[in-house]
């Protein structure tokens, strides 16, 4: 009798401490939902912040910044559970002002700072004016990215590659050029004629969905989109006419900007890789890297090459907080 006493008596113990350690399991696993004051003070903040005001305190750290309009959970999973699982630090993403709780509680979840109450007209271009004015409330560095075809393997931030810029761009494929791709083609010649693009055409395409910068060059960037957009010969601009049109012609070099090749860079851009490039370029777990062999912070372009999206879903899927097999995937800010 006394033995049975004793057994249940060490079956209790042993139950008690093993949901403990799922207790503990689950609040270390899951990102926080604190909704502390700080939290919201700074979600108050951005809301109500006009940067151009010039009073507006600044936030030390670095920021991750994008524009999510008209997109499900799905996309809103595959951007942030991978950038929360690399970057510790703030996220800012403009929404729609009618974006449902669902996702709304999601963003909170994971600690994403939401503004709504902006109206973009062309989002194309006046993201930048955007970008520039969140990038106006921090000190370190901001990294502007798409939200539909970013995928993060990385930490952006902690990378070894050279950032002491004002701001860095990044190119799509050496195969991609100007003048192969008809958007961007016939965006040059509508904005700026045909003798602009005889001149760089043959240019390798600057991609605008990713730049990495700080506040002074984001505001420059901003203000000469802004300048070469409108007065233009009245066509179509689309971003990467005006961000191809404004390197090419030199008109970048009044500041420090840079353009990081693609494989050489912080931002990975795809575009329109040959597939047996990027078949030498993928790992046994679908992580692409860069031409050193170093895991690539930052993918874009990801969702034109089926392989990628499929791996990146799983990659997703297995650092998502309900799962525990993070040792299979990229390595947490290897």
């Amino acid at each position: 009798m006394v033995y049975k006493i004793l057994v249940l008596i060490l079956l209790s113990i042993a139950i008690a401490r093993y949901l403990i350690f799922l207790k503990v399991q689950q609040s270390t696993s899951q990102p926080s939902c604190d909704t502390s004051s700080e939290s919201g003070d700074m979600i108050a903040r951005i809301d109500n912040a006009n940067p151009r005001e010039g009073n507006i305190n600044t936030r030390s750290g670095n920021v991750i910044l994008s524009v999510a309009i008209g997109y499900g959970h799905a996309e809103f999973e595959m951007f942030l559970i991978p950038l929360r699982y690399h970057h510790t630090g703030d996220i800012i993403i403009l929404v729609h002002l009618e974006l449902n709780n669902t996702l709304r509680l999601f963003c909170q979840r994971y600690l994403v700072k939401l503004v709504s109450n902006v109206h973009l007209g062309y989002i194309e271009l006046e993201r930048f004016a955007w970008y520039a004015d969140m990038c106006s409330l921090y000190t370190g560095h901001c990294l502007a990215v798409d939200f539909r075809d970013t995928y993060f393997q990385r930490n952006p931030f902690q990378s070894n590659i050279h950032m002491d810029f004002e701001l860095i761009l990044f190119a799509e494929s050496e195969f991609w050029t100007i003048a192969i791709g008809e958007r961007n083609n016939r965006s040059i010649v509508e904005c700026f004629g045909h003798n602009i693009q005889k001149e760089i055409g043959n240019s390798t395409v600057i991609n605008g969905g990713a730049v990495l910068g700080k506040a002074e060059g984001f505001n420059n960037f901003s203000r000469l989109i802004s300048q070469y957009s409108t007065n233009s010969l009245g066509g179509s601009c689309n971003d990467q006419g005006v961000i191809n049109y404004l390197w090419y012609t030199h008109k970048l070099r009044a500041f420090n900007v840079t353009v990081q090749r693609r494989g050489y860079g912080i931002v990975n851009v795809m575009g329109c890789l040959p597939w047996e490039k990027l078949r030498n370029e993928l790992d046994r777990q679908g992580c692409l890297h860069n031409k050193d062999g170093s895991l690539s912070p930052v993918v874009h372009q990801y969702d034109r090459f089926d392989i990628l999206f499929h791996n990146y879903k799983n990659l997703t899927e297995c650092i998502a907080p309900q799962h525990s097999k993070c040792g299979q995937c990229c390595p947490k800010n290897a």
